[in-house]
């Protein structure tokens, strides 16, 4: 049985950035291809260490398990981590996630992998129900490097321009009160005093001359004497 060991410079160059993570149902990730690592052999499970670092893992057919590295540049930002420059590297590790890749990429007419590509990778759920160690598995998402380049490098769509703001219609304002009319003397009080009198009080409350002349019969040079009096 061969296998394939990576040289020094591709265990150390391969991958990069903070690796990401799927520990939940619907956990994602979205990021431009920056990077495609060299396959490395994977290891069976160490129940002593709970870590994989045990024997090389191989099929039921006696042939290698490979994995390898993918480098995505993504929007997310460590917000504890001032360096954090957003590349996340994904450990293709699994056969599950390894088809929902492939599918993708099939399905966008790609050759493999492409620097530049647009991956999107999602947690979807486990081969038995609560038991993420039974076999997690995804969803995959594969845009050409050609159409994020149509679709503005891969970055967040723009926020949409906000809705106006609702017009708010004043209610009109009050109309102004009418003007009061000042109504002359009923003639049961004018018989009661002098036209003198009358006419002194009718320009106290405003009247012109001539209303006053009507209403006293004096003559309105008469009124406007007494007006000036």
């Amino acid at each position: 049985m061969s296998t394939m060991t990576p040289d020094a410079n591709s265990i150390l160059m391969s991958g990069g950035g903070a690796f990401a993570s799927f520990k939940e149902h619907g956990d994602t990730i979205t990021g431009t291809v920056t990077q495609v690592g060299e396959p490395y052999q994977v290891r069976e499970w160490n129940q002593a260490t709970s870590r994989s670092d045990g024997p090389p893992k191989f099929t039921k057919a006696g042939k290698p398990v490979y994995a390898f590295h993918v480098s995505l540049a993504t929007d997310e930002r460590d917000q504890f981590n001032p360096d954090d420059d957003g590349e996340r590297t994904i450990d293709v590790n699994s056969w599950r996630m390894q088809d929902a890749l492939r599918a993708a990429i099939k399905g966008a007419g790609a050759p493999g992998l492409e620097i530049g590509a647009q991956v999107t990778l999602t947690y979807t759920k486990d081969e038995v129900q609560g038991d993420s160690r039974s076999g997690k598995h995804y969803a995959a998402q594969y845009v050409r490097p050609a159409n994020v380049a149509l679709m503005g490098g891969g970055q967040p769509a723009a926020a949409p321009a906000p809705a106006p703001a609702p017009v708010v219609q004043q209610a009109p304002a009050p109309a102004a009160p009418a003007p009061v009319a000042v109504a002359a003397p009923a003639p049961a009080a004018a018989a009661t005093q002098s036209p003198a009198d009358l006419a002194k009080q009718l320009i106290g409350v405003g009247l012109d001359d001539t209303a006053i002349a009507a209403a006293t019969q004096l003559d309105p040079a008469v009124v406007a004497a007494i007006r000036a009096a």
